[in-house]
């Protein structure tokens, strides 16, 4: 009955901490996503002369990607393209800053 009830504690201390980590590392993964598709973005841009107000979509840089895929969001999220000087978003963990490199808020 004792080590039960341990079992029990120490579950009800690692659970959430697994939860949390978990949380963290599909936003990294989903940073590294934003942040390859900037890239990408940037490099279409400069192949194609684009101005920095061109639009960009999905469709446009594909062939750019590895196996010419767009990247999917771990959390669930789709990524958003504007144009060229615009950063890509995420409708789950918000949008890149590049300066920084953590995901701004929404």
């Amino acid at each position: 009955m004792i080590v039960v009830a341990i079992i029990g504690m120490l579950a009800a201390v690692a659970i959430p901490n697994l939860i949390q980590a978990r949380k963290d590392a599909a936003k990294k993964a989903c940073q590294q996503n934003l942040n390859t598709l900037e890239t990408v973005m940037q490099q279409w841009a400069v192949d194609r002369q684009k101005s920095d107000n061109a639009n960009v979509s999905g469709d446009d840089i594909k062939p750019l990607l590895k196996n010419k895929k767009m990247p999917r969001c771990p959390g669930g999220g789709s990524y958003t393209l504007t144009t060229v000087d615009e950063p890509p978003t995420c409708s789950v963990h918000g949008r890149m800053d590049t300066e920084e490199g953590e995901a701004a808020p929404k």
